[in-house]
């Protein structure tokens, strides 16, 4: 699986604490994503958002999220309603929200962070697809965060 590293700024264009919202590039077909958190960052994830566009392939997908550090993992949730073949489906993770939720069509879904987590310079967030096809693609991420530059 490729890494994706968030892009670092100096100090000068990020302030110490900040908002920050970054698009994440696309990964391959059939792939889910890491994202790094970059030298120098201690960040607070606030939302992270991305769709799944499955092919048409007769399978179920679920979706693994898994917030780790250099110990092991903080976080993990994985979805336990399938995402079935050729049913787009945009998952949000976000701090606030009280509990999980889909969409009456199933297109939306909706999955609560803690909002005591504290990543920093190293540590990891990936999103796994177990009973991903080939033509599978996660697109349309993007992730906001509280982001505090720490060190050079």
């Amino acid at each position: 699986m490729p890494q994706i590293p968030l892009t670092v700024r100096t100090a000068d264009e990020r302030p110490l604490v900040k908002v920050v919202n970054d698009s994440i590039p696309t990964p391959a077909p059939a792939l889910g994503f890491q994202i790094v958190i970059g030298r120098g960052y201690r960040t607070s994830v606030v939302c992270l958002r991305f769709r799944l566009v499955p092919d048409a392939n007769v399978a179920d997908r679920f979706l693994t999220l898994s917030i780790a550090n250099n110990v092991g993992i903080l976080f993990q949730h994985t979805n336990i309603t399938a995402v079935p073949a050729s049913e787009t489906n945009t998952m949000t993770y976000a701090q606030g929200l009280p509990n999980v939720a889909k969409s009456a069509t199933n297109s939306n879904s909706l999955f609560p962070l803690p909002t005591a987590l504290t990543l920093e310079e190293g540590d990891t967030i990936t999103v796994t697809i177990a009973g991903v096809q080939v033509g599978d693609q996660v697109d349309q991420i993007v992730m906001q965060s509280l982001s505090q530059f720490v060190a050079e």
